[in-house]
This record gives structure tokens, C-alpha cells and sequence, in this order.
């Protein structure tokens, strides 16, 4: 998944990819049970923490997912998602993302903060047709990317410290089906991502998850370099999964 970085190559400029990745796998049907509703529409969340300013938070969702993409060592996946991407390869909806900061933010905020009552103080984007990274040929272009750079000149669109919360949903209210991959991408390392506050918090706090930047105890095969500390109790490895980039 590329960034809004310039790099030159051979070939001229193109856009670097973020330096790590977290991939989301999910299907979306009717009768499943969202992470919450809002403004009619089924949402699936992750939460991230942030622990010092970074320059860019890149979001990106696609549906349906190719079918030769699997969930890779610190990627998440709903239960039972692959059986129903497998029967349902085709099934697919438009795309929405949406990113949040929530009440724990700012230079004192500490991970021991996070919990199920904060709220959102802020919206830092949203979008529905805006990915330009892949190809898509299995219907029009409604997949979603979203790119945040922070701002020294706005505090209220600096990535600073603290939590937010990534919302990805349908454009159509109401129920629909279809699978998707969402992912994450930062440049800077240590930011911990998981599905919920509290496997936030958990992993924050050393809850059993490898540290950022290496491998180590719990996380299952990370190796040097790593970016993502994730609450799946695994430590995200980049494109593990070799979606598009």
C-alpha cells in the first residue's frame, strides 16, 4: 500500500510504500453482528495507538478480496472468514473508511487510559472511491483508501499521541454481503493496533503481544523491522499477506 512519500527509481518517481502494513479480513453479511452501528450502516473497527507524532496514517479497503490472498503472521481475520470468502469469492459491496480520535490523546495521555467509554473528539477523514493502488476489474471502482499526513500548523489534524479508532463500513445503508481486506500502513515505528480497547490496552501494556521492532516471546515468527505491534497476539510482519501495493 503506497504512501504520499516520493521516492525516485530507474523508472522516475512513484509513491514509496508505507514501511509496515496490518491487514483486516472480513465477510459481511446479513444477520452478522457488527462492531457497532452508525448512521444505519454495519461498521468493523481497529484501534490504534499512537505514541508520539507520525507523519502519515494510510487506510485502505478493498472488496471483494482475490481470492489468492491469505491472512499472513500478525494480520486479523474474523472467525470463520476464509469459509465464507471461499464459498462467496464474488460477493462484494462498496467500500467506506472512516478515522477517529478519540478522548485518550495528547501529551499525557498513557495506555492505561484506554477503555470502552471514550469517545470520538474528532473525524480526520473519510472516504468511499478514492484507492488508487489497485486495479480493479471485478466491478466499477469502489474500493476506499484514505490518507491522513499530519499538520504542524493544525493541532487538530496532527497525528499526535494517543488512540484512534479506524472504522471501515459500506457506503449503502443497510445490509448488504461481500468480503474485504482493510488495511493500516505507517512509516514510524512502535504504534500497537488491535480489534478492541480493551485487546488494546493488553497489548500496550505488554499483554503478551512481541515488542515493535524485533521479534520475541508470543508474537509468532516476527522478525526485525517490524513496525505494528498487534492485539491479535502477533506481530505484524508488512505485507505478509502480498496484497497489492
Amino acid at each position: 500500500m503506497t504512501s504520499t512519500i516520493e521516492m525516485t527509481t530507474p523508472m522516475g518517481k512513484v509513491n514509496a510504500p508505507y514501511a509496515s502494513v496490518v491487514h483486516y479480513y472480513g465477510f459481511v453479511q446479513p444477520g452478522k453482528a457488527p462492531d457497532m452501528e452508525e448512521d444505519g450502516k454495519k461498521c468493523y473497527c481497529l484501534y490504534l495507538w499512537v505514541p508520539a507524532i507520525i507523519d502519515e496514517l494510510g487506510v485502505r479497503m478493498i472488496s471483494p478480496p482475490e481470492g489468492g490472498w491469505k491472512p499472513g503472521a500478525g494480520d486479523f481475520k474474523q472467525e470463520g472468514v476464509e469459509d465464507a470468502l471461499a464459498k462467496n469469492p464474488k460477493d462484494w459491496f462498496d467500500t467506506w473508511v472512516r478515522v477517529k480520535r478519540m478522548s485518550v490523546c495528547g501529551p499525557t495521555a498513557n495506555p492505561e487510559d484506554i477503555n470502552d467509554q471514550m469517545t470520538a473528539l474528532s473525524v480526520l477523514g473519510d472516504d468511499d472511491d478514492g484507492d488508487d493502488t489497485y486495479k480493479e476489474t471485478r466491478h466499477s471502482k469502489y474500493n476506499s483508501i484514505l490518507r491522513i499526513k499530519t499538520s504542524a500548523d493544525d493541532p487538530l489534524k496532527a497525528l499526535i499521541r494517543g488512540v484512534y479508532q479506524i472504522v471501515f463500513t459500506t457506503y449503502k445503508v443497510g445490509e448488504v454481503k461481500g468480503g474485504f481486506l482493510a488495511s493500516v500502513g505507517t512509516n514510524i515505528p512502535g504504534c500497537v493496533i488491535a480489534t478492541s480497547p480493551e485487546a488494546l490496552k493488553k497489548a500496550c501494556m505488554g499483554g503478551g503481544a512481541a515488542p515493535a521492532g524485533g521479534g520475541g516471546g508470543g508474537g509468532g515468527g516476527a522478525s526485525a523491522g517490524v513496525n505494528f505491534k498487534c492485539g491479535c497476539g502477533k506481530t505484524a510482519e508488512g505485507d505478509a499477506a502480498s496484497p497489492p501495493s
